[in-house]
């Protein structure tokens, strides 16, 4: 199982602990091994002094020796000797006379010391009987809490040895002081590493907390605010990024989804159609053609003459209606050819499709010829819709334009006619069909005009600025 990031951070700090307890064991036990030589190198120097008086005691003269049995000489060779012994006192002992010479030479009170010390006479006889017995040097030590008492003995004649005592302090102030500190800094530092490593969980804690709590709020894009961490804001932030894109990515999947059901039921709207308009086309066609030909006997009276041409005129809009419907649902198929523009739309209008009574419009093309690969019928149906389109929503006395040029690659047809707005809600669905702001309006015009436009591979677009409305047609070249 995976460790957690506290486990981790606990674990790191464990033996950070572990580290300083070693470190500080180190110390104390450095401490202690410095006491240890320093009390080693006191009865080293005591020994090596207590050797020097029994040396100096055997180099002097016969005579000297038994002069006063000794004792002279023994308190001269004391005193020399522990001239250069800052704090250490000694003399010489006898097995049956007992103490018989003394000196402390280096004794920092007024007076020469000649007594000895009276709590130490029974170490010091123990000491020196022992090294009489076993005729070699013994050692005497004995730890207090302030100081370490520490006397040899060396064996110096016979029946007599020689001594030397020494107080070494048990620790002083100042070598306890470092000790002190560096204990007292690792202890501060486990503790500082507890606080700190207490606060950034603590702090981790909250901080991930507050990204959950962005993670689990029902909404549809998570949004991860900073945190103040720089590592936890990278991660925020990308979050953030792919909950941005997962979001467009939804956003885009709708879309599509919205725009595939729309073509499936345009498509079967569409298929609906078809079967409607051919099963019209042939009663119209036969309306049609019986009422044309009861006009054309001319035997009716005015009124009736009348009434038949109101007739003709609805059931040719009906058949117009049929045949868009029929343009709709038949698949365009382009038969390309290279054209001069300016020749193709002369040829186009010469039979206008603006209504009777329009004026044909004003027509503005480039002085160069224009060669475009397209299919001069079906754009010639585009715009033709369009033409009819501006002419009926052409403010009255106003004129419609027609206007070609290229532009950046591509060929831009624009029809123009001063008029009002279309609607908002209308225009955001102008070239859908059965889409129109006219009450005998069919909405299939448009609808044409951009099927047209896209199996071109360009499109179709509507504008309005400063008065005038703008129908635009953008198609690429292609080769033919």
């Amino acid at each position: 199982m995976p460790r957690s990031l506290l486990r981790q951070l606990l674990l790191i700090w464990m033996v950070i602990v572990a580290a300083c307890v070693g470190v500080a064991t180190m110390l104390y036990g450095l401490y202690r091994q410095t006491e240890g030589v320093r009390l080693e190198e006191a009865r080293q120097q005591l020994g090596g002094q207590c050797a020097r008086i029994v040396q100096r005691y055997a180099g002097a003269s016969e005579a000297a020796r038994r002069g006063d049995d000794g004792a002279g000489l023994a308190a001269v060779v004391v005193q020399l000797v522990l001239a250069d012994a800052p704090g250490v006192e000694g003399g010489v002992w006898d097995l049956h006379k007992g103490f018989v010479a003394y000196a402390y030479p280096t004794y920092d009170g007024s007076d020469h010391k000649t007594d000895i010390p009276a709590a130490e006479w029974a170490n010091i006889v123990n000491t020196a009987q022992q090294s009489v017995t076993t005729k070699q040097a013994a050692q005497y030590r004995r730890d207090g809490r302030r100081e370490v008492l520490l006397i040899s003995a060396c064996p110096l004649a016979s029946g007599s040895a020689a001594w030397t005592m020494t107080r070494v302090p048990a620790s002083k102030a100042d070598a306890w002081r470092p000790l002190v500190v560096g204990m007292l800094l690792i202890f501060a530092m486990v503790a500082i590493s507890a606080i700190a490593l207490g606060v950034l969980v603590r702090r981790w804690s909250q901080r991930l907390q507050r990204i959950q709590q962005a993670l689990a709020a029902d909404t549809e894009t998570p949004h991860i605010p900073p945190t103040g961490t720089p590592e936890l804001d990278r991660l925020g932030a990308a979050v953030n990024d792919y909950a941005q894109r997962n979001a467009q990515a939804l956003a885009q999947t709708r879309r599509l989804a919205d725009e595939l059901s729309r073509h499936e039921r345009l498509a079967a709207l569409g298929r609906m159609t078809a079967t409607v308009a051919h099963e019209i086309r042939n009663p119209i066609a036969t309306m049609r053609l019986a009422l044309e030909n009861e006009i054309a006997r001319g035997d009716a009276t005015p009124d009736d003459a009348a009434h038949g041409e109101l007739m003709l005129g609805q059931i040719r809009r009906l058949d117009g209606v049929v045949e868009s419907l029929l343009g709709m649902v038949q698949p365009i198929r382009l038969q390309l050819e290279t054209v001069v523009v300016q020749d193709w739309l002369a040829t186009l209008l010469e039979h206008s499709p603006l209504p009777p009574g329009t004026s044909p419009p004003r027509v503005l093309l480039p002085a160069a010829p224009l060669r475009w690969t397209l299919d001069p019928q079906q754009l010639g149906r585009a715009v033709h819709n369009l033409l009819r389109n501006a002419a009926q929503h052409a403010d009255p006395g106003s004129e419609v334009t027609l206007q070609a040029a290229a532009v950046e690659g591509m060929l831009q047809l624009q029809v123009c006619n001063r008029g009002a707005p279309i609607a908002e809600p209308i225009a955001a669905h102008l070239f859908e069909p059965f889409v129109s702001g006219r009450a005998d309006g069919n909405g299939l015009g448009l609808a044409l005009v951009r099927e047209i436009t896209r199996a071109h591979g360009g499109h179709a677009r509507y504008a309005h600025a400063d008065g005038l409305t703008h129908f635009i047609l953008e198609l690429p070249w292609r080769a033919s």
